[in-house]
């Protein structure tokens, strides 16, 4: 378990003096329960690390973006603080490895299960605040979400891409895009859903997810990009 935490302090650029603050953001409350310490897992640390997370990055959104106002500021703080963005982040650094869970978790896929990493993604926010104060949480999110803070509009046009894709198609062709879900496959504790947008009859994109929404909206992204592409700036394609 040492060089686990080693090769987590590595990446969050920390090591820390109190390592069980560590220990606990990584405990499931699974895992606390069947070791009979039913108060020792990382719910706390998860409720201070998601309010440490939004204040941090309510600074960075702020500074990028000296000319947006209140709404805009709040879009893109919410687009990087919910789950999907969490989870992404958790699985980047492996965090899934390192969770401590329960015998029956485990074999329940609870190591991937975006609600867990999501959830251990905040409380090693929390112990890392509590370890090495607003510094040292705000030198690793700047590292890990500068640029996403940077790219501001273009991250939330990404992030609703469906209804991108569905005023674009409107503007261009007068009617909307469908979807369709092309297969499920994997086991059930971690399915992998592949959807399809079609537009008058014309299948535009396919995309792979671990939801059918996730793969509908990677799918809705790449329809856009080939439509952008397609039609240029000047978005001339007659309407049937």
């Amino acid at each position: 378990m040492d060089l686990a935490l080693e090769k987590l302090e590595t990446y969050l650029g920390h090591s820390f003096a109190d390592r069980e603050l560590l220990l606990e953001a990584l405990t499931h409350p699974s895992f606390a329960a069947e070791h009979k310490v039913p108060w020792h897992h990382n719910q706390r640390l998860e409720f201070l690390g998601d309010a440490v997370l939004e204040l941090v990055l309510s600074r960075m959104v702020f500074d990028a973006h000296p000319d947006w106002q209140e709404g805009d500021l709040s879009k893109l703080r919410a687009a990087l603080c919910r789950e999907s963005s969490l989870v992404e982040r958790a699985s980047r650094m492996n965090l899934g490895e390192h969770l401590r869970l329960g015998k029956g978790e485990t074999k329940g896929g609870g190591a991937q299960r975006p609600s867990n990493l999501a959830d251990a993604y905040e409380a090693v926010i929390g112990a890392l605040f509590l370890d090495g104060g607003l510094a040292a949480v705000t030198t690793f999110l700047t590292g890990e979400l500068m640029e996403s803070v940077r790219r501001g509009q273009a991250l939330l046009s990404e992030q609703n891409a469906k209804g991108t894709l569905q005023e674009l198609t409107q503007q261009l062709y007068h009617t909307l895009p469908e979807y369709t879900l092309l297969t499920v496959d994997g086991p059930d504790h971690e399915p992998l859903f592949k959807a399809a947008v079609w537009l008058r009859g014309e299948q535009l994109a396919t995309a792979t997810g671990k939801t059918r929404k996730a793969a509908e909206k990677t799918a809705a992204q790449l329809a856009l990009q080939q439509v952008r592409e397609r039609d240029g700036t000047r978005l001339t394609c007659p309407a049937d």
